[in-house]
C-alpha cells in the first residue's frame, strides 16, 4: 500500500495510483502552499503597512528638502527620480510601498504622495 501525506492508494486496482479524494487534497494543499510562498499579498496588518509608507513619503520629502536646499531651488521645482534615487545620492534606492502604491514626488512644497487610498500624513 503507498502512502502520501496521510493518503493511500485505491485498493480495487493496486496500480500505485491515487485516489479521486486523494488526489484533490494533495492538489489543494500544493495550491494553498504555493499561493502562501509565491504571493505577494499577506493577510497582516494593513495598517503596519501604511505606517511603512507613510515613513517612506516623510523620507522622500527629508530628500526633497535637502535637495531643494543645497541646490538653491525654489518650493515651486520638482525633482526627479535622478536628483533623489542612486549610490551618490540622497537615498540609495527608491522606496517601494508596500501595498505596490506608486509614489510621486511632487514640487519641493509639497508632500510626496502614493497612490493607495489612505497612505497620506
Amino acid at each position: 500500500m503507498f502512502f502520501l501525506a496521510g493518503m493511500t492508494t485505491t485498493n480495487s486496482t493496486k496500480s500505485g495510483r491515487l485516489s479521486a479524494t486523494g488526489f484533490s487534497l494533495a492538489v489543494g494543499a500544493f495550491l494553498l502552499v504555493t499561493v502562501y510562498f509565491c504571493c505577494p499579498i499577506r493577510f497582516g496588518d494593513s495598517s503596519s503597512r501604511a505606517s511603512a509608507c507613510v515613513m517612506h513619503l516623510r523620507t522622500i520629502d527629508g530628500a526633497k528638502a535637502t535637495w531643494a536646499l543645497e541646490n538653491k531651488k525654489l518650493p515651486t521645482d520638482t525633482p526627479t527620480d535622478a536628483d533623489l534615487f542612486g549610490p551618490t545620492n540622497y537615498i540609495r534606492e527608491k522606496p517601494a510601498c508596500p501595498r505596490f502604491g506608486k509614489y510621486t514626488l511632487g514640487k519641493v512644497g509639497e508632500k510626496a504622495r502614493c497612490s493607495v487610498a489612505g497612505h497620506t500624513y
